[in-house]
């Protein structure tokens, strides 16, 4: 079940905006989008891409839209590929027909983990909006460790 959310781009400050989106989202993670959005992890916390996709497909037949924004919950212990501690994911939530950007975010081992893909011709400046998102999260304070 997909969620619509306004986005409070209008809001300079990012306190005010930060709680302006946690606001839209009280109620949401109680809700039955967040069970479905649980249930696309594996036994090891992860989605996985035949997942995804499935998800990805049943939105784009709910609704027209063109920007799809999706937040998986990941492990949060450790995991190991091929021997290696992994350090962080790279979450991809694949384009529908129409749309032009798709922005995932997975958590992992207590921090967040971002993916933006898009349409070439509809976003040329991606970099310019990962540049943003990436001031936007240094505007927020940080938590201190261990609370």
């Amino acid at each position: 079940m997909a969620s619509y959310v306004p986005l409070p781009i209008g809001i300079e400050d990012a306190r005010r905006r930060h709680a302006a989106i946690s606001a839209s989202l009280d109620g949401l993670r109680d809700s039955a989008g967040a069970a479905a959005a649980s249930a696309l992890a594996d036994d090891d916390g992860f989605a996985t891409n035949e997942r995804l996709g499935l998800a990805a497909a049943l939105l784009a037949r709910e609704h027209t839209f063109n920007i799809a924004i999706a937040n998986v919950p990941g492990p949060q212990a450790p995991r190991e590929v091929l021997g290696r501690r992994t350090r962080a994911v790279v979450p991809a939530l694949p384009l529908a027909p129409r749309q032009t950007l798709s922005i995932a975010v997975a958590s992992y081992c207590g921090r967040l983990c971002f993916g933006l893909l898009a349409d070439d011709a509809a976003v040329p400046d991606l970099a310019a909006l990962a540049d943003l998102l990436r001031a936007s999260l240094d505007e927020l304070p940080r938590r201190a460790k261990g609370g």
